[in-house]
């Protein structure tokens, strides 16, 4: 839903007006904060904050810390992860000239980590909710990703394009990862192009309208290597591109 770029603008713009001295956006997650061994945590939060200082530390699924995890009704944070927390809530008030925090993660989640420390729910006091995008604006996501790397679509392929985006829609499934899915399926899309343009015979006197434009084939192609490798069925994309 764009909290990342969210988080980094927010950092060139505090720079620009000279909150912060560099504005630069560190993200990590609970992997890059949390040790697996005794000690070791504090070591870890400290690198990230330091990383951060004059800038912004985006803190992504946040609730993680607390030991919350996707659907779930209570926090249960271990001791690494409540030693993470405290480090964090220090350093916050240490450095709070020097150093934005931003914390993000799904709604119910987050509603629960602030819930679990009354130090966080105190620190934490400016909010921004991010609606789910609906399919014409991850139609646009996409492609933006497509004149980002110069390709373009045939109208075919953008119908079909449109109908994938449909089924890949999920309001209501908090797992559902919006600008990411789309992403993902733009990675997939550009690894079966290239596979397409191999089975093309005397590559090197294609046009450029045949080398950059994505046609209906293709997205079909895409479309069942995703779904039949879902269900076990076996598919190539010999088979299914050529």
């Amino acid at each position: 839903t764009g909290k990342t770029e969210v988080a980094r603008k927010v950092g060139r713009m505090l720079h620009a007006v000279g909150l912060l001295r560099r504005g630069q956006c560190v993200e990590v997650d609970k992997s890059q904060l949390i040790a697996s061994y005794q000690g070791q945590t504090d070591k870890k939060v400290d690198e990230k904050i330091k990383e951060a200082l004059d800038g912004v530390l985006f803190i992504d699924e946040a609730y993680s810390l607390a030991g919350i995890k996707v659907g779930q009704s209570a926090a249960n944070p271990t001791s690494y992860e409540q030693d993470a927390i405290d480090k964090l809530l220090k350093a916050m008030e240490d450095h709070r000239d020097r150093l934005v925090v931003i914390a993000a993660g799904y709604s119910n989640e987050m509603r629960q980590f602030l819930e679990s420390n009354t130090g966080l729910k105190s620190r934490f006091s400016r909010f921004i909710e991010f609606d789910t995008y609906n399919p014409d604006q991850l139609q646009q996501i996409f492609s933006g990703l497509v004149a980002r790397e110069r390709f373009s679509l045939s109208l075919d392929a953008e119908r079909e394009l449109r109908q994938e985006i449909k089924r890949l829609h999920r309001p209501n499934d908090p797992t559902f990862g919006n600008a990411r899915a789309v992403r993902t399926l733009f990675e997939r899309i550009q690894t079966a192009q290239a596979v397409r343009l191999a089975y093309l015979p005397n590559l090197e006197g294609q046009s450029n309208d045949v080398l950059m434009t994505m046609p209906l084939v293709w997205s079909l192609g895409v479309w069942l290597c995703m779904h039949l490798g879902k269900t076990g069925e076996r598919a190539t994309y010999g088979s299914v591109l050529k």
